[in-house]
């Protein structure tokens, strides 16, 4: 079944239930609080290639607030989807478009709806949308936000390369690793092989790793 939200569609099914006239994606998202998307099934049960379209502004229930918090500062996944964060940034790691410390939460730039997934790194930080796009923003200095660059960037940018199936995202001090249709990829440092890909080289964007 393929879950749309005005017309985008919401990768991510780790389960499909189909249930009296609704069908149910159980998502394999990492944010604690994320159980099912539920849409409006017309067609055939036991037609997997049909369309569930959600209701505008109904994309997920059971939601709670999740936190994740980085070297020094902090961001937070709301109830209604969207990213938060502070603390220190001067690195721009709070996603604001600014590089002005925060002592409250404040929005990051162009995410205040449709987040489904946060994580915060050393001085970077990321997320995943509802479309299934990962996003990165912050310090940058090894690639660490996968956008093919080594330029900070105080507000999200997109990581480059086809993520399929995203389903979580983990910033580490100078890395970030996502899990993309069941297989593991990373970017960013490696100078200590933390990319998992045979090698010690720093990566621009994703890359597989080996073994997995």
């Amino acid at each position: 079944v393929d879950f749309r939200l005005d017309g985008v569609s919401i990768s991510g099914c780790s389960a499909i239930s189909l249930v009296s006239g609704t069908a149910q994606c159980v998502t394999s998202f990492s944010a604690p609080g994320i159980f099912a998307i539920t849409g409006i099934y017309s067609g055939d049960a036991n037609n997997l290639s049909s369309t569930a379209t959600l209701p505008t502004g109904q994309l997920i229930t059971a939601f709670n607030y999740t936190v994740t918090a980085g070297y020094l500062h902090t961001c937070a996944l709301t109830s209604a989807g969207s990213g938060k964060c502070w603390g220190y940034n001067a690195l721009g790691q709070l996603g604001d478009g600014t590089v002005t410390r925060r002592a409250t939460p404040i929005d990051v730039a162009g995410l205040t709806s449709g987040v489904v997934a946060m994580s915060a790194g050393g001085y970077h930080t990321c997320a995943i949308t509802v479309a299934g796009t990962a996003k990165c923003w912050g310090y940058n200095n090894a690639g660490q936000l996968g956008d093919s660059s080594t330029t900070q960037r105080q507000s999200p940018v997109d990581v480059i390369g086809a993520l399929p199936g995203l389903a979580t995202i983990s910033a580490g001090e100078g890395h970030t690793c996502a899990i993309s249709s069941g297989a593991a990829k990373c970017w960013g440092k490696n100078n200590a092989g933390q990319l998992g890909d045979s090698s010690i080289t720093q990566r621009l964007g994703p890359v597989d790793v080996s073994g997995l």
